[in-house]
């Protein structure tokens, strides 16, 4: 306290209240210097703070307006700790020891008087610059070591006058205008150059002089030193420097008028020219990034670079507009082709008819010409007409016990980047989180990997509590969260391999104690939102950044390479992340209110409300999928929570039930009424009706395209219900499993209608189940309790499984067992060379015969 101002020192700022009401004597809140956290108590003088930095300075504030007037260098490698005045020097009291050091004015006397002895010493000469300089006497200290002669100038009187001339463009750019120009010859160092660019380039645009701000940023990027380097920014920030250098630059594209636009298109004309790539790397901002970023694609696929081309469409979908996002789909597809991935290929030729079939492409041809020359030529059959395509001649089915247990893997949910990507692998992992397998849309085992270990880790996350596992496929890349690690794989037909994976527990790992805490709080955490947004999401993806939580700390990686691009520290211990190709939202756990933070160099852009997380249905870019109540009922919405603006809203009855796939908002009212919407625009894809729903109490829609079943939770009538009471045993541990009681709907949403209905009664359905399969599998382990003539309960153990024919609703397969059998961990097999269809659990295997004479049943009948 000094003068009624009442000083306070954050971990990254300091500010002043007046000691008489309060309110602030600054006009804002001062950052420390960039990567410096506060190591001791300041010092108060008449006119200064003085504040101990773990940078091994002291910086001095002015007590009257808050401005960094300087910064000294402690002698020696100590970094300064609390600081006190003793007589002509301060004292600095640290964990290693007590320190003195004297006073600048002192010092400054000191070598003054030594220069009129040896009034040519380079060595004192350069002292008292120095000495000026971390006095704040900047412009003394320029004057000083500018006029000694040139030929004296060694590296060491350069440096110094660089960091004048540094000190000085930062505090005061038109009176040090002159002697910056000069900065190229004196600044030989290039990350001396690099640091003094950026302080001019800070100066022009505090002046909102955008150009020569840009003309320098540009000058930044020529110089092309060490751009993947890590730099602290600011006390809890740290940021590589070529993501700060698009920050900067996209920050500048944002504030410039029409003509100044106009300006910085024409300086970067020769970038363009020369190398395309280059400017999408430093300026994706550009008008034309667009039509840059599919030129570069379409150069990538005809050289056979399937991996790198798809990464940049996927990006490109999220921003181009309608115009150029058709032909983003085309090549997509063309890509998905030259790869080998039919089953991706057919979804986004499919795309093109549905929703491009009459328009014209560049190449000339419509959407339905380019649509049906690829699926009549090149992509066969069972990669589009995917159910019919399988019998259902007298169908028999068998249910044998194994010989031994398999391994146990739990699926893991997988969520697509964009809503609309074809979904085409599932995902499980072991229960010591080593091994992953991948299942295509039939069931079948796609490849099978086994991570590297991450030194000194083992994986918290087994069992149960592998509901915190998840999954984003990024096209041929797919992102895990195993709870201690996050890694990326790329798929490429029948084999996977890992590209990077990092820890993400830190510290933690170190405590057992904290460790086993959170795991308890995760099993206690009771059932798993079916819903996408409805679980903390630990990590997102948002273009070519993967941002992840680890510990208190958020990190952002190159999807390619794992490397870091920017991390910040001090977030709570569990947030929720999701996010867009411009900013990465986070939401602590229980919070309603979002941090927005720029995805380019993770600084803070602003706080928002946030719905409540158990409100939120999915997320689309920074937009969610809103399901709240008010006076008029159900609100399904579309918020941007950035703006806090709709873009679509609709009301539905209090009743109603939603459900979120493929990018389709499905709601059904108890009347029966259905309606899907597309969740982007808000636009009715289909409506149809169904049975009234009286007591509707949830929905689930699995499936995709035009084969989609409709399973509908509400209270059965007396003559459905079954006697006695059950308790699922595993509906509260995998989030892909949830509980069925009620009725299932095969339903067609293209031509809107309804194709058969049936029973379902205390079940389990798999929300990952194969969905290029004919079959519609339910399974429960459960505990069903009896009431004895004695009055006591008693417990059966009683497994059920009920597998219906998705195209008819017809029982494939039924059977009850009192083994104590797993649902969640379910396996699947198909052969559709021979019909078949083999379903497994830990115990037992099931296979179901679609044609009962084909070879294989009729060599099972014969057995």
């Amino acid at each position: 306290v000094r003068d009624g101002k009442v000083v306070v020192v954050g971990r990254s700022h300091l500010r002043a209240l007046r000691l008489d009401d309060g309110k602030p004597a600054w006009e804002r809140y001062v950052p420390l210097p960039a990567g410096a956290v506060p190591t001791g108590r300041c010092l108060l003088s008449d006119a200064y703070c003085y504040l101990p930095l773990s940078s091994g300075e002291v910086a001095a504030y002015d007590l009257a307006t808050g401005d960094l007037v300087a910064r000294s260098h402690a002698v020696g490698d100590h970094v300064p700790g609390n600081l006190i005045s003793c007589d002509t020097g301060v004292i600095s009291q640290t964990a290693e020891g007590v320190f003195r050091y004297p006073l600048l004015q002192q010092r400054e006397d000191e070598l003054r008087v030594a220069l009129q002895d040896n009034p040519e010493d380079k060595e004192i000469l350069a002292q008292l610059g120095e000495v000026l300089l971390f006095r704040g006497s900047v412009a003394q200290a320029v004057e000083h070591l500018s006029a000694i002669d040139d030929e004296q100038n060694t590296e060491r009187i350069r440096s110094l006058l660089a960091s004048a001339l540094l000190h000085g463009v930062r505090s005061d750019l038109e009176r040090f205008a002159e002697l910056a120009a000069r900065a190229d010859s004196l600044i030989k160092d290039p990350a001396m150059r690099v640091k003094y660019l950026r302080e001019l380039a800070a100066a022009h645009e505090r002046r909102g002089d955008i150009k020569e701000a840009f003309a320098t940023y540009l000058r930044i990027m020529e110089q092309g030193h060490e751009m993947d380097t890590l730099e602290h920014v600011a006390a809890s920030r740290a940021v590589r420097r070529d993501r700060w250098l698009v920050a900067r630059i996209n920050e500048l594209w944002h504030d410039a008028d029409a003509d100044t636009r106009q300006w910085i298109v024409a300086q970067c004309q020769p970038y363009v020219d020369k190398d395309p790539r280059h400017v999408l790397k430093f300026f994706p901002a550009h008008p034309a990034a667009g039509e840059l970023r599919l030129q570069v694609a379409i150069e990538e696929i005809e050289q056979s670079h399937w991996n790198i081309a798809e990464q940049m469409l996927l990006s490109l979908m999220h921003t181009a507009e309608d115009d150029l996002k058709c032909e983003v789909v085309m090549q997509l597809a063309r890509n998905a082709l030259g790869a080998g991935q039919l089953d991706s290929a057919a979804a986004y030729y499919q795309r093109l008819r549905e929703q491009y079939g009459e328009h014209r492409f560049r190449n000339g041809k419509t959407g339905s010409e380019i649509c049906d020359l690829a699926l009549s030529s090149k992509i066969p059959a069972s990669a589009v007409d995917y159910l019919s395509i399988w019998p259902a001649k007298d169908v028999k089915s068998t249910s044998e016990k194994k010989g031994r247990s398999s391994s146990y893997y739990y699926p893991i949910r997988v969520e697509n980047d964009h809503a609309w990507a074809p979904k085409t692998t599932g995902i499980r992992v072991d229960s010591v989180g080593r091994n992953v397998m991948g299942h295509d849309q039939t069931g079948n085992k796609q490849w099978h990997i086994s991570l590297r270990n991450i030194q000194g880790q083992s994986n918290p996350y087994s069992g149960a509590n592998y509901r915190q596992a998840r999954t984003c496929s990024r096209g041929s890349r797919h992102i895990l969260w195993l709870g201690s690690r996050i890694t990326v794989l790329d798929v490429q037909g029948n084999k996977a391999t890992e590209v990077w994976s990092q820890d993400t527990l830190g510290e933690l790992a170190q405590d057992m104690r904290l460790l086993q805490m959170r795991m308890m709080r995760a099993q206690m955490r009771g059932m798993p939102s079916p819903f996408p947004a409805g679980e903390l999401r630990p990590f997102a993806v948002a273009g070519d950044t993967v941002v992840y939580h680890a510990d208190r700390r958020l990190v952002a990686v190159n999807i390619n390479d794992g490397k870091v691009l920017w991390e910040r520290n001090r977030f709570a211990e569990e947030c929720d992340l999701y996010g867009d190709d411009q900013m990465v939202v986070v939401t602590p756990r229980g919070s309603d209110e979002a941090v927005f933070l720029s995805v380019w160099d993770g600084r803070e852009l602003g706080r928002r409300a946030m719905p409540p997380m158990e409100e939120r249905i999915a997320t689309l870019g920074r937009r969610v999928l809103h399901w709240s109540k008010d006076n008029t009922g159900r609100v399904l919405k579309l918020l941007d929570p950035w703006t806090g603006d709709d873009r679509w809203r609709q009301v539905f009855s209090l009743r109603a039930q939603p459900w979120f796939i493929n990018g389709l908002a499905v709601v059904m009212e108890p009347t029966g009424d259905v309606v899907a919407i597309d969740a982007h625009s808000g636009e009715p894809e289909a409506r149809l009706k169904l049975p009234e729903a009286p007591g509707l109490e949830s929905i689930y829609v699995l499936g995709e395209r035009g084969a989609y079943s409709l399973i509908v939770n509400m209270p059965l009538g007396a003559e459905e219900e079954a006697g006695g009471m059950f308790v699922n045993q595993f509906g509260n541990q995998v989030a892909t499993s949830l509980p069925v009681n009620g009725r299932a709907y095969g339903i067609d949403l293209q031509q809107a209608k309804s194709l058969w209905s049936a029973t379902v009664k205390n079940q389990l359905v798999s929300i990952d189940q194969p969905t290029r399969l004919p079959s519609l599998i339910f399974a429960n382990f459960s505990r069903r309790y009896e009431q004895q003539e004695n009055g006591s309960m008693r417990s059966i153990s009683h497994f059920e499984m009920l597998v219906l024919d998705k195209r008819n609703g017809k029982v494939l397969h039924q059977e009850t067992d009192k083994q104590y059998r797993y649902p969640h961990m379910m396996s699947y097999e198909a052969d559709l060379k021979n019909a078949t269809i083999t379903i497994r659990d830990q115990q037992n295997a099931v296979t179901i015969y679609m044609d009962s004479n084909s070879a294989a049943a009729k060599s099972q009948k014969a057995a």
